[in-house]
Formats: C-alpha cells, sequence, structure tokens
C-alpha cells in the first residue's frame, strides 16, 4: 500500500530582499512565517470545515445559514465568521516520524484585537472516527494575539501517522476585544 504524497514549496523575501523557497515550513525563520507564500501545493484534498460544538463559541467555520435572520442594524457590523480567514489551502506535511504536520496563515479582518487566537484540528481515520485532536495558538507579534489586520501563522504537530489519516476538520477560535 502506498502512501499519500504531498508536495509544496513555500516562500519567503527577507528584510534585504533577497527570496527564498524551501519544502519544509519548520525552516522558515519564524519573523518571515507571517508573510509565507504556498506554492505548487498537491495531493489528496483531505480538508473539512468543523462546525461549531456551542452557540457560545466564535468560530471562523460557523455556518451562515442564519444570515438573514439578523436584525437591519447590524447589517454593517462583521459577523463572527468574518472577523478571521485561513489565507492558505491547509495541506498535511510529513515530518520525520511520518506524521501530519498542519501549518498556515490567518488573517484578523476586523479592526478589532484578538485574543487567545488557536486552531483546533480533529485528525480522522478514513471511516471518519477521530483519531486525535490537536491545536496551536495563532501567533501574530504577540503569540496567540492578532491585532486588526494582522496576519499570524500556526503549527500543529499530530501524532497520528499521515497514512492512517482519511480527513481532518478545524476550527479557529478567539476572544474578541475593542480596537
Amino acid at each position: 500500500m502506498s502512501s499519500p504524497v504531498f508536495s509544496e514549496t513555500f516562500k519567503w523575501v527577507d528584510k534585504g530582499g533577497k527570496t527564498y523557497f524551501t519544502d519544509d515550513f519548520l525552516k522558515v525563520p519564524s519573523e518571515y512565517r507571517n508573510q509565507v507564500e504556498r506554492r505548487n501545493g498537491s495531493g489528496p484534498v483531505m480538508e473539512k470545515k468543523e462546525t461549531p460544538k456551542t452557540e457560545k463559541a466564535k468560530t471562523a467555520s460557523q455556518p451562515r445559514e442564519n444570515a438573514q435572520a439578523k436584525p437591519s442594524e447590524e447589517k454593517n457590523a462583521m459577523k463572527e465568521e468574518e472577523k478571521v480567514s485561513v489565507l492558505d489551502k491547509i495541506i498535511p506535511a510529513v515530518d520525520d516520524n511520518g506524521n501530519a504536520v498542519f501549518s498556515g496563515r490567518i488573517k484578523n479582518n476586523s479592526k478589532e484585537i484578538l485574543s487567545s487566537v488557536e486552531i483546533i484540528f480533529t485528525v480522522e481515520d478514513p471511516q471518519g472516527k477521530a483519531l486525535e485532536i490537536v491545536g496551536s495558538s495563532v501567533d501574530g507579534e504577540l503569540k496567540g494575539t492578532l491585532k486588526g489586520g494582522e496576519t499570524g501563522f500556526f503549527i500543529v504537530r499530530s501524532n497520528a501517522p499521515i497514512n492512517s489519516m482519511g480527513a481532518f476538520k478545524y476550527n479557529v477560535k478567539w476572544k474578541s476585544f475593542g480596537k
């Protein structure tokens, strides 16, 4: 049985204007991770967005079915699920032990400061059974915090072997504070 292969290249430009490429996101210096461009992503698409388990959870993956039921005074207000966006297609990489590693960038689309920003992954086997739930903070200038308009990055290391993985779900959570 063959295991899936994922190919992706990361590009960044340093302060001196020199362009770099690598196939390992972990080799990108931390000060440049929030500006990395993903290129040549290929492999099976194994990404699903998880729906929130509670009404109180503010997530980027909340369903939009009640959008028309909101009062008219909220038309100009940004919806909670629009406050953040995942900028990259999340394709798991493989670490030296054969386990899945998820990485990417998340942008705060609002003018508010978002704290306790985290991304949680549920790794599933091919039958849809959860193998593992693992997460990490999304780091902007400050760990776990994104200022208005800021883009942060995350790296989530799984203990699930990539060849036992059928799919994954992710959920982004945060707390909002004023401007």
